[in-house]
């Protein structure tokens, strides 16, 4: 498979599937592993959003264990960073940052 062919299997998922697939992916990747003055990095799913009012970023928890019904990211709770919250279609999730579970209402 090319990078053409994967980038056009991954445009036909929905969201939900692409979050499913992805969340396999980039937990793995360390870009600043050679950093020595960085203790951890990793890549992460996130969406970015604007209205009249505000920006904001909010961060795909990756569902733990069976995907729930497409219901869009409609589940949301508090992140352990200061303005970033996380979001999902799962109520049962793993932190995109340091792998642990939350939960989202």
């Amino acid at each position: 498979m090319n990078k053409r062919d994967l980038v056009n299997a991954l445009n036909v998922l929905s969201d939900i599937e692409l979050v499913e697939v992805l969340s396999d992916v980039l937990p793995n990747r360390e870009p600043y592993k050679t950093e020595s003055l960085v203790n951890r990095s990793n890549m992460f799913l996130g969406i970015y959003s604007k209205t009249d009012e505000e920006e904001f970023v909010e961060a795909i928890a990756y569902p733990d264990g069976e995907i729930e019904p497409d219901w869009g990211f409609c589940q949301n709770g508090n992140s352990e960073i200061e303005n970033i919250e996380y979001t999902s279609n799962s109520k049962n999730c793993i932190s995109p940052f340091n792998g642990e579970k939350v939960y989202l209402t």
